[in-house]
């Protein structure tokens, strides 16, 4: 670069040399900085339609120097809103709860008659939990194929029919399923006991026995035996005796039986009754040379029945459903404690009888006594009371015995007028 003016040359050498050493004096003066190029902004009205002639729009690099938009206003100046979130359309809502108590695989031994095992279900959420439950195999049977959607805890029976498994061992499962879309399956292993067992069990008894006599040339020693009196509910219950090599005795059905035992062996009592829950059990070995044992069966349903809508129904007249319950008074009398008054129990009862002639629920109207103390001994007497079968065409029928009933846990109930 050459520069004509010497003013200006010498300035121009001065500015070098000073900015080729290094500054040591903070104070030395700079030499001004050039000043800001900036293209000027024009500003205009959007009119609608288009802009007017002549008007434009600078682009961003053209506009550097304009002033900018006001900025929006800080989070805590927005207005702040609450959402409640325990009602209203935006409500948590709690969610039902499928569990099921016991391991995902039961495995069972059995013999030549049904066995019933029970699946307890929980819903620990605090929604209803409609559902229903399946099989996959016809040896096993649900007799509530139906979850109770209203229950916190209910009880799933599931009957193995030995005679119909295809062989010795033979797996199923059961698939519980709720109409919100949670499902458990609960896989059953199941081994059926050979017929010839018990043929083979006293084949080698006898054999031992032969042995024994052989061996030391004289009888064996009598075993003692004692009694076993048996008290059954319901009286319509069918009673089996196990023996020990597996062998199956019916000793009918009745409240009350009477048996003989070995007091060195215990005895195994199967009881089933249609309604009802089976239950077995082993008493003994016991050196008494008497013994009791009471065995009550349970419904094997709530006995809270809710019909559906829109099915067809029925009507038990009021004789029918006085005489059928007058039936059992005695039993229904039982489920109360001797009054300390010295007053009758009295209420009118009102039951809802599916199409088996089974009672499903019974309700007591406008009694003197508290329900909730006798309700579960009502179920289990009421569900052993047969109305009869009702019909193809009819779900359900109610009943409503015509005037109180009057029950002394010391006398046989009579009826009275309702107030």
């Amino acid at each position: 670069r050459t520069l004509r003016s010497p003013e200006r040359r010498s300035r121009y050498d001065h500015q070098r040399q000073v900015s080729d050493e290094e500054p040591s004096d903070p104070g030395l003066p700079l030499p001004p900085a050039p000043p800001r190029l900036s293209a000027p902004v024009r500003s205009a009205a959007v009119v609608p339609g288009g802009l007017p002639p002549g008007i434009s729009v600078p682009r961003e690099s053209e506009s550097a120097g304009a002033a900018l938009p006001p900025r929006p206003p800080p989070v805590g100046d927005i207005g702040a809103r609450s959402v409640n979130l325990t009602t209203g359309p935006n409500a948590v809502r709690p969610t039902p709860q499928l569990v099921v108590d016991g391991p995902g695989v039961v495995v069972l031994r059995v013999g030549t008659r049904t066995v019933t095992h029970s699946l307890k279900v929980s819903n620990p959420g605090g929604r209803r939990m409609p559902g229903r439950v399946t099989c996959n195999e016809r040896w096993l049977e649900l007799p509530r194929p139906v979850l109770d959607a209203q229950a916190r805890e209910q009880i799933i029976p599931v009957h193995i029919r030995p005679s119909r498994m295809p062989g010795q061992q033979a797996d199923a499962v059961v698939r519980i399923i709720t109409d919100h879309g949670q499902r458990a399956e609960i896989r059953f292993v199941v081994h059926r006991r050979s017929s010839l067992a018990p043929a083979i069990a006293t084949l080698v008894a006898l054999l031992l026995v032969s042995a024994g006599v052989l061996l030391y040339r004289g009888q064996a020693p009598a075993v003692p035996t004692g009694v076993l009196r048996l008290e059954i509910s319901p009286e319509s219950a069918r009673v089996t005796r196990t023996a020990p090599d597996g062998r199956d005795t019916s000793l009918g059905s009745g409240s009350q039986h009477v048996v003989s035992r070995a007091l060195n062996q215990g005895v195994t009592l199967t009881v089933e009754a249609t309604g009802f829950l089976p239950q077995t059990v082993t008493v003994g070995p016991d050196p008494a040379l008497e013994l009791t044992q009471k065995i009550e069966l349970e419904p094997d349903s709530p006995m809270d029945y809710v019909p559906k809508p829109n099915v067809r129904t029925g009507t038990l007249s009021p004789s029918r459903v006085r005489e059928t319950v007058e039936k059992s008074a005695d039993r229904v009398a039982a489920c109360f404690p001797p009054s300390t008054t010295g007053t009758d129990y009295e209420a009118a009862y009102k039951v809802w009888v599916v199409r088996t002639g089974l009672v499903e629920r019974v309700e007591a109207l406008e009694p003197n006594f508290d329900v909730a103390a006798v309700q579960p001994c009502l179920n289990r007497v009421f569900r052993a009371i047969q109305f009869g079968e009702l019909g193809e065409d009819v779900v359900y029928a109610v009943g409503v015995t015509p005037k109180r009933l009057s029950l002394s846990p010391k006398a046989t109930a009579t009826t009275a007028n309702s107030p």
